[in-house]
């Protein structure tokens, strides 16, 4: 249940991303809020990190995007991030979570 919820929001992350310009990916909802959708993208590259393998596993593994002066990186330095960038971390780590996760079953325990 838990994998497939996590697969259903990630989609719905990157279906509302899809055919976006670096420039709209960018663009912040309402000022001063430094929400944009490349920010949620790192964020949620972020957060899969954090939970999957630095909690979960253990790994020690530098975060992506925050850093101790600025716990709001993954949203604050969206307007020199790479979006390709931000996507691929988003993949890799979503994939690093898959194998930590254990897999869906249909099936009521």
């Amino acid at each position: 249940m838990l994998t497939g919820w996590l697969e259903h929001h990630r989609g719905i992350l990157i279906w509302k991303c899809e055919d976006l310009t670096a420039e709209q990916l960018r663009r912040r909802a309402v000022p001063p809020s430094t929400l944009s959708l490349l920010g949620l993208v790192r964020h949620m590259a972020e957060v899969e990190r954090a939970w999957f393998r630095q909690v979960f596993l253990g790994e020690d593994v530098p975060d992506l995007y925050v850093t101790p002066a600025d716990e709001d990186a993954d949203f604050n330095d969206v307007d020199r991030a790479d979006p390709a960038e931000a996507f691929n971390a988003f993949d890799r780590e979503c994939a690093a979570s898959a194998s930590t996760a254990p897999p869906a079953t249909t099936e009521r325990q």
